[in-house]
Protein backbone atom coordinates (compact mmCIF):
# COMPACT_ATOMS: atom_id res chain seq x y z
CA UNK A 1 0.00 0.00 0.00
CA UNK A 2 0.77 3.91 -0.72
CA UNK A 3 -0.07 6.96 1.21
CA UNK A 4 1.11 9.93 0.77
CA UNK A 5 2.62 11.77 3.44
CA UNK A 6 2.92 15.37 3.69
CA UNK A 7 5.59 15.88 0.31
CA UNK A 8 6.39 12.23 0.13
CA UNK A 9 5.08 9.24 -0.80
CA UNK A 10 5.23 6.19 2.05
CA UNK A 11 4.92 2.24 1.55
CA UNK A 12 3.25 0.13 4.27
CA UNK A 13 1.55 -3.02 4.84
CA UNK A 14 -1.33 -3.80 7.40
CA UNK A 15 -2.15 -7.61 8.37
CA UNK A 16 -4.38 -9.06 11.35
CA UNK A 17 -6.90 -7.11 13.03
CA UNK A 18 -7.35 -5.72 17.00
CA UNK A 19 -5.48 -2.74 18.46
CA UNK A 20 -2.83 -0.99 15.94
CA UNK A 21 0.64 -2.01 16.61
CA UNK A 22 3.03 0.30 14.19
CA UNK A 23 6.49 -1.63 13.50
CA UNK A 24 9.36 0.69 12.43
CA UNK A 25 12.47 -1.13 10.77
CA UNK A 26 16.22 -0.60 11.41
CA UNK A 27 18.84 0.94 8.95
CA UNK A 28 18.33 0.34 5.11
CA UNK A 29 15.55 -2.07 6.08
CA UNK A 30 12.52 -2.39 4.30
CA UNK A 31 9.20 -3.78 6.26
CA UNK A 32 9.96 -7.31 4.79
CA UNK A 33 12.56 -7.49 8.03
CA UNK A 34 9.75 -7.72 10.22
CA UNK A 35 8.68 -11.27 8.53
CA UNK A 36 9.60 -13.61 11.15
CA UNK A 37 7.16 -11.15 13.75
CA UNK A 38 4.12 -10.45 11.64
CA UNK A 39 2.62 -14.20 11.53
CA UNK A 40 2.86 -14.19 15.43
CA UNK A 41 2.23 -10.51 16.12
CA UNK A 42 -1.07 -10.10 13.62
CA UNK A 43 -3.17 -12.92 15.39
CA UNK A 44 -2.99 -10.25 18.16
CA UNK A 45 -3.12 -6.86 16.48
CA UNK A 46 -3.26 -5.03 13.27
CA UNK A 47 0.04 -5.07 12.30
CA UNK A 48 1.23 -1.60 10.47
CA UNK A 49 4.82 -2.13 8.90
CA UNK A 50 6.10 0.78 6.59
CA UNK A 51 9.49 1.74 5.21
CA UNK A 52 11.28 4.41 6.83
CA UNK A 53 12.27 7.04 4.20
CA UNK A 54 14.52 6.43 1.62
CA UNK A 55 14.05 2.68 2.15
CA UNK A 56 11.86 0.07 -0.46
CA UNK A 57 9.31 1.54 -1.88
CA UNK A 58 9.27 5.39 0.19
CA UNK A 59 10.56 8.19 -1.79
CA UNK A 60 13.02 9.52 -0.85
CA UNK A 61 13.10 13.47 -0.46
CA UNK A 62 16.43 15.68 -1.18
CA UNK A 63 17.47 17.10 2.11
CA UNK A 64 19.10 15.61 5.19
CA UNK A 65 17.97 12.84 7.22
CA UNK A 66 16.70 12.70 10.42
CA UNK A 67 15.19 10.98 13.25
CA UNK A 68 12.98 13.73 14.38
CA UNK A 69 11.74 13.70 10.61
CA UNK A 70 11.08 10.32 10.11
CA UNK A 71 9.12 10.14 14.11
CA UNK A 72 6.90 12.98 12.35
CA UNK A 73 6.60 10.74 8.88
CA UNK A 74 5.67 7.59 10.87
CA UNK A 75 3.15 9.73 13.28
CA UNK A 76 1.55 11.59 10.41
CA UNK A 77 1.37 8.18 8.54
CA UNK A 78 -0.77 7.30 11.24
CA UNK A 79 -2.78 10.14 10.85
CA UNK A 80 -3.41 9.84 6.92
CA UNK A 81 -4.50 6.10 7.22
CA UNK A 82 -7.01 7.13 10.04
CA UNK A 83 -4.93 5.80 13.39
CA UNK A 84 -5.28 7.90 16.68
CA UNK A 85 -2.67 5.87 18.83
CA UNK A 86 -0.56 2.71 18.14
CA UNK A 87 1.48 0.51 20.35
CA UNK A 88 4.89 0.99 19.11
CA UNK A 89 7.76 -1.27 18.18
CA UNK A 90 11.31 -0.47 16.64
CA UNK A 91 14.42 -2.25 16.00
CA UNK A 92 17.76 -0.38 15.68
CA UNK A 93 17.26 2.85 13.88
CA UNK A 94 13.74 1.87 13.99
CA UNK A 95 13.93 1.91 17.87
CA UNK A 96 14.99 5.97 17.64
CA UNK A 97 12.51 6.64 15.47
CA UNK A 98 10.02 5.02 18.10
CA UNK A 99 11.55 6.55 20.98
CA UNK A 100 11.40 9.97 19.46
CA UNK A 101 7.78 9.38 18.47
CA UNK A 102 6.94 8.66 22.43
CA UNK A 103 8.85 12.17 23.32
CA UNK A 104 7.77 14.27 20.48
CA UNK A 105 3.86 12.22 19.69
CA UNK A 106 3.03 11.50 22.96
CA UNK A 107 -0.53 10.85 21.85
CA UNK A 108 0.33 8.76 18.90
CA UNK A 109 2.24 6.16 21.14
CA UNK A 110 -0.05 4.10 23.39
CA UNK A 111 2.91 1.17 24.30
CA UNK A 112 6.51 0.91 23.14
CA UNK A 113 8.82 -2.12 22.70
CA UNK A 114 12.55 -0.96 21.96
CA UNK A 115 14.63 -3.34 20.26
CA UNK A 116 18.77 -3.55 20.08
CA UNK A 117 18.87 0.50 20.38
CA UNK A 118 19.27 3.25 22.85
CA UNK A 119 19.01 6.91 23.11
CA UNK A 120 21.82 8.05 21.40
CA UNK A 121 24.72 6.07 19.34
CA UNK A 122 27.26 4.07 21.45
CA UNK A 123 30.86 4.37 20.78
CA UNK A 124 30.88 0.80 18.78
CA UNK A 125 27.84 1.97 16.76
CA UNK A 126 29.75 5.35 16.14
CA UNK A 127 32.78 3.54 14.97
CA UNK A 128 30.91 0.61 12.78
CA UNK A 129 28.74 3.78 10.99
CA UNK A 130 31.84 5.88 10.35
CA UNK A 131 33.64 2.42 8.66
CA UNK A 132 30.38 1.96 6.62
CA UNK A 133 30.33 5.93 5.56
CA UNK A 134 34.14 5.44 4.25
CA UNK A 135 33.13 2.32 2.26
CA UNK A 136 30.56 4.10 0.35
CA UNK A 137 32.28 6.91 -0.12
CA UNK A 138 35.36 4.87 -1.31
CA UNK A 139 33.26 3.03 -3.48
CA UNK A 140 34.15 -0.81 -2.29
CA UNK A 141 30.84 -2.19 -2.78
CA UNK A 142 27.65 -3.22 -1.26
CA UNK A 143 29.77 -6.92 -0.54
CA UNK A 144 32.02 -5.34 1.71
CA UNK A 145 29.69 -2.93 3.31
CA UNK A 146 26.89 -5.86 4.28
CA UNK A 147 30.00 -8.00 5.56
CA UNK A 148 31.41 -5.14 8.01
CA UNK A 149 27.85 -5.04 9.39
CA UNK A 150 27.24 -8.50 9.77
CA UNK A 151 30.48 -8.83 11.38
CA UNK A 152 28.94 -6.49 14.02
CA UNK A 153 24.96 -7.38 14.41
CA UNK A 154 25.43 -11.37 14.09
CA UNK A 155 27.02 -14.29 16.15
CA UNK A 156 29.84 -15.18 15.29
CA UNK A 157 28.56 -18.82 14.61
CA UNK A 158 26.96 -17.39 11.61
CA UNK A 159 29.80 -16.77 9.69
CA UNK A 160 32.48 -19.46 10.77
CA UNK A 161 31.24 -21.76 7.66
CA UNK A 162 31.92 -19.86 3.96
CA UNK A 163 28.85 -20.97 2.72
CA UNK A 164 26.54 -19.85 5.90
CA UNK A 165 28.31 -16.94 6.14
CA UNK A 166 28.12 -16.44 1.68
CA UNK A 167 24.21 -16.80 2.41
CA UNK A 168 24.19 -14.15 5.08
CA UNK A 169 26.16 -11.79 2.92
CA UNK A 170 23.97 -11.96 -0.11
CA UNK A 171 21.03 -11.72 1.68
CA UNK A 172 21.92 -8.42 3.50
CA UNK A 173 22.82 -7.27 0.37
CA UNK A 174 19.22 -7.99 -1.15
CA UNK A 175 17.75 -6.28 2.14
CA UNK A 176 19.66 -3.09 1.45
CA UNK A 177 19.27 -3.10 -1.95
CA UNK A 178 16.35 -0.72 -1.85
CA UNK A 179 18.09 2.13 -0.11
CA UNK A 180 20.25 3.99 -2.57
CA UNK A 181 24.28 4.82 -1.49
CA UNK A 182 22.93 8.35 -0.80
CA UNK A 183 20.05 7.73 1.26
CA UNK A 184 22.40 5.13 3.81
CA UNK A 185 24.55 8.08 4.16
CA UNK A 186 21.62 10.15 5.26
CA UNK A 187 20.62 7.63 7.57
CA UNK A 188 24.05 7.02 8.63
CA UNK A 189 24.26 10.59 9.52
CA UNK A 190 20.72 10.73 11.02
CA UNK A 191 21.74 8.06 13.96
CA UNK A 192 25.24 9.59 14.63
CA UNK A 193 23.53 12.86 14.99
CA UNK A 194 21.11 11.47 17.64
CA UNK A 195 20.69 12.48 20.86
CA UNK A 196 17.86 12.03 23.25
CA UNK A 197 19.59 10.88 26.42
CA UNK A 198 18.72 13.86 28.09
CA UNK A 199 14.80 13.56 26.95
CA UNK A 200 14.28 10.04 28.08
CA UNK A 201 11.61 11.35 31.24
CA UNK A 202 9.30 12.60 28.53
CA UNK A 203 8.51 8.98 27.29
CA UNK A 204 5.20 8.33 29.25
CA UNK A 205 3.78 5.28 28.25
CA UNK A 206 4.82 1.82 29.51
CA UNK A 207 7.93 0.42 27.81
CA UNK A 208 10.04 -2.53 27.40
CA UNK A 209 13.39 -2.08 26.05
CA UNK A 210 14.57 -5.84 24.47
CA UNK A 211 18.35 -6.81 24.31
CA UNK A 212 20.39 -8.96 23.31
CA UNK A 213 23.34 -10.67 26.09
CA UNK A 214 25.91 -10.72 23.48
CA UNK A 215 25.00 -7.64 21.33
CA UNK A 216 28.83 -6.10 20.85
CA UNK A 217 27.22 -3.18 18.60
CA UNK A 218 24.58 -2.11 21.28
CA UNK A 219 26.17 -3.45 24.80
CA UNK A 220 22.67 -4.63 26.89
CA UNK A 221 24.32 -2.56 29.98
CA UNK A 222 23.40 0.87 27.93
CA UNK A 223 20.31 -0.14 27.22
CA UNK A 224 19.20 -1.62 30.84
CA UNK A 225 20.66 1.70 31.77
CA UNK A 226 18.11 3.76 29.27
CA UNK A 227 14.88 1.54 30.76
CA UNK A 228 16.12 2.56 34.09
CA UNK A 229 15.69 6.39 32.96
CA UNK A 230 12.37 5.85 31.25
CA UNK A 231 9.64 6.56 34.30
CA UNK A 232 7.68 2.97 33.08
CA UNK A 233 9.76 0.57 31.53
CA UNK A 234 10.88 -2.90 31.98
CA UNK A 235 14.50 -4.51 30.65
CA UNK A 236 14.76 -7.82 29.01
CA UNK A 237 18.02 -9.90 27.93
CA UNK A 238 17.58 -12.67 25.39
CA UNK A 239 20.20 -15.04 24.34
CA UNK A 240 21.19 -13.12 20.79
CA UNK A 241 23.40 -10.40 19.27
CA UNK A 242 22.42 -7.55 18.40
CA UNK A 243 20.14 -9.25 15.73
CA UNK A 244 17.25 -9.91 18.40
CA UNK A 245 14.60 -10.63 15.63
CA UNK A 246 16.29 -13.00 13.98
CA UNK A 247 18.41 -14.89 16.48
CA UNK A 248 15.61 -14.95 19.13
CA UNK A 249 12.32 -14.59 17.04
CA UNK A 250 10.59 -16.74 19.06
CA UNK A 251 11.46 -15.14 22.17
CA UNK A 252 11.18 -11.75 21.33
CA UNK A 253 7.87 -12.36 20.26
CA UNK A 254 6.59 -14.47 22.82
CA UNK A 255 7.55 -11.80 25.31
CA UNK A 256 6.88 -8.82 22.59
CA UNK A 257 2.65 -10.23 22.81
CA UNK A 258 2.62 -10.76 26.17
CA UNK A 259 3.95 -7.33 27.63
CA UNK A 260 1.61 -5.58 24.95
CA UNK A 261 -1.24 -7.60 26.18
CA UNK A 262 -0.73 -6.77 29.85
CA UNK A 263 -0.82 -2.82 28.88
CA UNK A 264 -4.46 -3.78 27.29
CA UNK A 265 -3.62 -3.60 23.61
Amino acid sequence: MIARVGKIIMNFDIKGGGQPLTMISGMASDLSSWSLQVPSFALNFMTICLDNRGTGKTDTPDGPFSIEVMAHDTAKLLDVIGVDSSNVVGFGLGGKIALEMAITHPTKVKSLVLCSTTAMPTPPEVDLLRAMRSIIEKREGRASLAKLELEWTLSPRYLKDRRVAEGVVKARMARISGTSDDALLRQIEAVLDYDASGRLQGVKCPTLVVAGSRDRLVPPDLQRQMSEEIPKAKFLSLESSHMVLMEAAKDFNQNGIGFLMEQGA
